[in-house]
């Protein structure tokens, strides 16, 4: 079993283990996870888009809206604030 730093949702611990993982046909990744120090038993829930498909979507939906050397701008920001992203600790979630 592998150890992931998703902070627990009912202790805000720091380390879980990851007991499973499943991926589904629409590139998301489910993990069911027990947290090393209260035991809990949660579940998260991870989406993989390559920056190639992201760039896909992106331009089909706002062509008529911004030129394509806008948008290579905006989606290299975009996948560097994903890059950035860390999610809230349960102490900020409440």
């Amino acid at each position: 079993m592998r150890s992931s730093s998703v902070p627990c949702p009912s202790c805000g611990g720091s380390e879980a283990m990851i007991l499973e993982t499943r991926h589904n046909l629409r590139d998301a990744i489910r993990r069911r996870k027990e947290c090393n120090e209260c035991g809990h038993r949660f579940t998260t829930y991870e989406t993989t888009i390559d920056p190639t498909t992201l760039h896909s979507m992106a331009t089909h939906a706002t062509s008529y809206l911004v030129g394509d050397s806008r948008m290579r701008t905006l989606l290299r920001d975009l996948q560097a604030l994903i890059n950035e992203y860390e999610p809230p600790t349960p102490q900020e979630v409440r």
